[in-house]
């Protein structure tokens, strides 16, 4: 189209599997030129009546390793997490849990300083669930957390 340019921020080789279904992620700030791209292999098969599938997302460039707590809405954090050592950039396998409301919390790895705090995280049944930590949008600001749906 005239009047437009493109500009590639990052190219690699990326294998794909016939028949799979994939997600895709752009992590990190382009003005700083510190973009991060990953794939992950999705799970579209619903869980069935009563369970949701969940997957996690490290993609905040600028956090440490973190562990990721699961816990009933305003529970203490219980001795060991639900995911521990989790890197950036990294996407879980997807856990099939029961159906209901979840606090989800994350801390950097080891300690139980909370840097990203879900609240009240309702789960739905017969869903599939991918939730991202992600970087703050203004400086000095929280860590931010998105809950997608995928496939239903």
């Amino acid at each position: 189209m005239a009047g437009t340019s493109t500009t590639v921020l990052s190219s690699g080789a990326v294998a794909l599997q016939g028949g799979q279904a994939y997600t895709f992620f752009a992590f990190g700030r382009v003005a700083a030129g510190t973009l991060t791209l990953m794939g992950a292999g999705d799970d579209v098969m619903a869980p069935g009546m009563g369970m949701t599938k969940l997957r996690v997302v490290h993609g905040a460039s600028t956090a440490p390793t973190v562990d990721v707590f699961a816990t009933t809405p305003y529970a203490p954090l219980p001795g060991s997490p639900t995911l521990t050592r989790v890197p950036f950039p990294f996407a879980s396998d997807f856990l099939t849990v029961p159906a209901g409301v979840y606090q989800a919390r994350v801390t950097p790895t080891g300690t139980k300083t909370v840097a990203i705090d879900s609240g009240r995280l309702p789960l739905m049944g017969n869903t599939v669930r991918t939730v991202i930590a992600l970087d703050p949008t203004t400086a000095n600001g929280p860590f931010e957390l998105l809950v997608l749906p995928d496939a239903n």
